[in-house]
């Protein structure tokens, strides 16, 4: 009995430094970085850890547990997809943060929001300042750097902009901390400021487009039905055969073009092209002796697949989600196709390379993704970002809260791809002694 007294008590001991750690969580977007020596896509991470304080003895009182929430900052090379670093930002026992995540990067820096402005070497992730910094180099701002995350914006090609308590606009050096009166009009560019890629948590046609019109060309993904459609032309509801164009025929004629794509319903779509003749926007019957100012409108016609096209489900033109262009690619010429390959909840999403004249593919990559949220283009790879859900009343889990978080890099010319679980990769490699973090932004 005195030995399993013990054995009970040494294991309370034992436990009381032993913790339950969750997976990380992407804290707002990914963002990728062109660098000397590679691209670098660097992420911020929330982690909780539950511990068992104290223990149990004539030395020690068990007290209960203790949650606290560890916030990390990785850069991964692009390429390699692998973790170059992993920088414990925070560890606090009670997070009261709005925003967290990673707001953009400029000049071998990059921007954080983490409880207020956080600014972070992108070489080693060590932490540069914060508010407190941001007020000591500039006294005019002294007392009033805000910590709502709501004050701050990275504009893209001009860097770090707030507007203070005093509501006045500035704009932050990454490199000095220096702040300087912020005026959109006479701002100049700084083509080291790169801003956050789109992003959208469940949207798939977001980063996906029907089609690319050309000087003399149409391409773009349609359903046999919507093909057939193009090339009947516009149909007028209710006319009969032969009556004489009205109205509603020459507008339906004017605003004739691929519709815009839409996945409901079960669909399975191949790439289309027509010939293209760019006419005068002008309205109808627009007499010849007044001067046409109307610009140019596309007039499609003769619409076919590609011989070689395989079909897909719920396709379409990948792009940035940002840019009106999908992504075009070079020797050869041709096209990424997002689609799935299934539509229940099992489905995946793939991307295909197919290259003209003739739609033949070039490659096609599976992807663990179920849903697509940022597209990374850049020097090299292309990089994506997404959640791969689980299968519904498996274990009882949530799909989407317990999806796990990937990155992938995908090689353009091979299809080849490197994929990083954040959610699973992140856990194996977290130490859990970390002691807690002072904050650059309240150390004032």
């Amino acid at each position: 009995m005195l030995l399993i007294g013990a054995a009970y008590v040494g294991s309370l001991i034992i436990h009381a430094h032993m913790a339950e750690i969750g997976p990380p969580r992407v804290a707002g977007t990914p963002l990728r970085v062109a660098a000397p020596d590679g691209d670098a896509v660097f992420v911020m991470t929330s982690q909780k850890e539950t511990r068992i304080v104290g223990g149990a003895g004539r030395w020690s009182t068990y007290r209960g547990f203790e949650t606290v929430v560890h916030f990390d900052l990785w850069r991964f090379d692009a390429a390699a997809l692998r973790p170059v670093w992993r920088k414990r930002l925070l560890t606090d026992a009670r997070p009261n943060l709005s925003k967290v995540g990673v707001l953009g990067a400029e000049a071998n820096r990059v921007w954080l929001f983490l409880g207020g402005p956080v600014v972070a070497s992108t070489a080693s992730g060590e932490v540069v300042g914060g508010a407190a910094a941001i007020e000591d180099r500039n006294p005019a701002l002294k007392n009033v750097v805000p910590l709502d995350e709501g004050h701050y914006r990275f504009f893209h090609g001009y860097g770090l902009v707030f507007t203070s308590a005093n509501a006045r606009a500035w704009r932050v050096d990454a490199a000095t901390l220096e702040a300087t009166p912020w005026d959109a009009k006479t701002a100049v560019k700084r083509p080291s400021a790169i801003g956050l890629p789109h992003y959208a948590p469940s949207s798939l046609a977001t980063f996906q487009k029907r089609g690319l019109t050309l000087e003399q060309n149409w391409l773009g993904v349609l359903t046999e039905e919507e093909g057939e459609a193009m090339n009947r032309g516009p149909q007028v509801p209710g006319a009969r055969p032969g009556e004489r164009r009205r109205a509603m025929a020459e507008f339906l004629e004017y605003t004739h073009a691929p519709p815009e794509l839409s996945h409901t319903g079960p669909k399975r779509y191949r790439l289309w092209r027509s010939k293209v003749e760019h006419v005068s926007a002008a309205p109808a019957g627009w007499p010849k002796t007044l001067p046409d100012r109307w610009g140019k409108r596309p007039r499609y016609s003769a619409f076919a697949p590609f011989e070689k096209s395989p079909e897909f489900l719920q396709a379409g033109l990948l792009s940035d989600g940002r840019s009106r262009l999908p992504i075009l690619l070079r020797d050869p010429d041709s096209v990424l196709v997002l689609h799935r390959d299934r539509i229940d909840d099992e489905g995946r999403l793939h991307v295909t390379r197919i290259a003209g004249p003739d739609g033949r593919t070039l490659w096609d990559a599976a992807s663990p993704l179920s849903v697509l949220q940022s597209v990374m283009p850049g020097a090299g790879p292309l990089v994506l970002f997404g959640r791969a859900h689980v299968a519904p009343n498996r274990d009882m889990g949530d799909p989407y809260h317990d999806a796990h978080e990937w990155l992938i890099s995908l090689d353009l010319a091979t299809g080849s791809a490197r994929t990083f679980d954040l959610s699973a990769a992140g856990t194996a490699i977290t130490r859990s002694d970390e002691s807690r973090n002072p904050d650059p932004n309240t150390s004032r």
